[in-house]
């Protein structure tokens, strides 16, 4: 742990799993929601619903191999690429907030685009750990990721029954 004017810079060992866990947590609130926000949102068939599960997918695939390429050809680097994953995640969340099952679409793809979290956190992590120290490091990156779906549904579901 350093000091940077006055703030505390954690190695990234610490900070990614916490970055991980506080993303998968936020996704995983919404978890037991979807069939109300999709209703709310026009969603009425289960064709509609897995349109929206399947253009997500491919979205994800797609943006994974595009900005994959981008980080490899150092036009982004891998720290910008994780901003872009948490910025343009919430604009998607942002544009479910407009409603009508266009928007949705249109949210869920770039979503989808964007959504590389565990790919980049795992990259990362893997280019500053020592090969004594990776196994680790990776395991509690996905320990973090784990915790947060375990907590998030029930966390959702808590408040939601609040609300």
């Amino acid at each position: 742990m350093t000091r940077v004017k006055g703030a505390i810079k954690l190695p990234p060992a610490v900070s990614l799993p916490i970055l991980v866990f506080i993303d998968m947590f936020a996704v995983a609130l919404v978890v037991p929601l979807l069939f109300q926000y999709y209703k709310k949102a026009g969603v009425h068939s289960a064709t509609q619903r897995e349109l929206l599960s399947s253009v997500f997918s491919a979205s994800q695939i797609i943006g994974g191999i595009v900005l994959g390429g981008l980080t490899d050809a150092k036009v982004l680097r891998r720290r910008t690429l994780l901003f872009l994953s948490f910025g343009g995640s919430a604009l998607a969340y942002l544009m479910i907030s407009y409603g009508g099952f266009t928007v949705l679409v249109l949210s869920r793809i770039v979503v989808g685009f964007v959504k590389q979290t565990m790919t980049v956190t795992t990259s990362i992590l893997t280019k500053c750990t020592s090969k004594e120290n990776r196994t680790k490091n990776l395991g509690r990156l996905e320990s973090s990721s784990t915790a947060a779906w375990i907590l998030g549904p029930s966390t959702g579901a808590l408040l939601f029954k609040c609300m």
